[in-house]
């Protein structure tokens, strides 16, 4: 009875990773696509702790998660971690030029790409759209919509 409950389990996770590596027809996006193409003076300060919300609009679901973004000049370093069941922690880096945004984040799984955040800041407020690096799974998007909202300035 064990061996027929290993193979199912065995069964189900090779269904899994077989499930994961499906793709539909979506562009696929690199981060040159999303780079400024001059840098501009910031004119916003976004140093500090912040909420979010990212939009999948195929699948039709939305996650929050946190970040801490730090600020020099236009340069910009930050972490983030999801609320998802894994509580997915991602470290970036980016710019902001005037009051647009975009910062790359790497997630700490190998299984996961990166991901561009585009937006806009307009007082403790950022919003605009997350691109995918490479192909979502089926079923999913590429890109959607993001915001965010300052916590706590640092």
């Amino acid at each position: 009875m064990k061996t027929t409950g290993l193979k199912y389990g065995i069964f189900l996770m090779a269904l899994f990773f077989v499930g994961c590596d499906e793709r539909d027809n979506q562009k696929i996006t690199t981060k040159q696509e999303h780079e400024f193409s001059e840098i501009h003076p910031a004119t916003q300060n976004i140093n500090g702790n912040w909420s979010a919300e990212w939009r999948d609009p195929v699948a039709g679901f939305s996650e929050k998660f946190t970040m801490t973004l730090e600020q020099k000049d236009n340069e910009l370093m930050g972490s983030a971690e999801f609320d998802d069941q894994w509580k997915t922690k991602a470290v970036g880096s980016g710019h902001i030029s005037g009051d647009e945004v975009l910062l790359v984040m790497k997630p700490d799984s190998e299984y996961l790409h990166e991901v561009s955040w585009k937006g806009t800041v307009s007082e403790g407020m950022i919003s605009g759209t997350w691109f995918l690096h490479g192909k979502p799974p089926k079923g999913m998007a590429s890109s959607g919509p993001w915001s965010g909202f300052l916590e706590k300035e640092n």
